[in-house]
């Protein structure tokens, strides 16, 4: 990993940036002689298709038997909140 100053990145960002997007590489910033930040490429975009979404859905936790006690606890925070009165009323 290469090692660079915030400010001397800074002065050449658009080349630091061409580095990591066209070479791969990354960098260490530094700043007072510690390293405050990373500079790296992004990991490539993993696709996410219908299925997994069916798959993600599926695997969360249902309400069941507290759907009520959360519809009541809604309605009890939105009344409990005074709304705002708005000039186009």
């Amino acid at each position: 990993m290469n090692r660079v100053s915030v400010a001397d990145a800074s002065h050449d960002l658009p080349s630091v940036l061409r580095r990591v997007s066209g070479n791969g590489e990354s960098f260490a910033l530094e700043e007072a002689g510690r390293v405050v930040a990373w500079l790296t490429p992004p990991e490539p975009m993993r696709e996410f298709s219908v299925v997994d979404l069916e798959r993600l859905l599926a695997s969360l936790p249902r309400l069941g038997d507290d759907l009520d006690s959360f519809a009541q606890d809604i309605e009890s925070a939105k009344s409990a909140i005074p709304l705002e009165s708005s000039q186009w009323d």
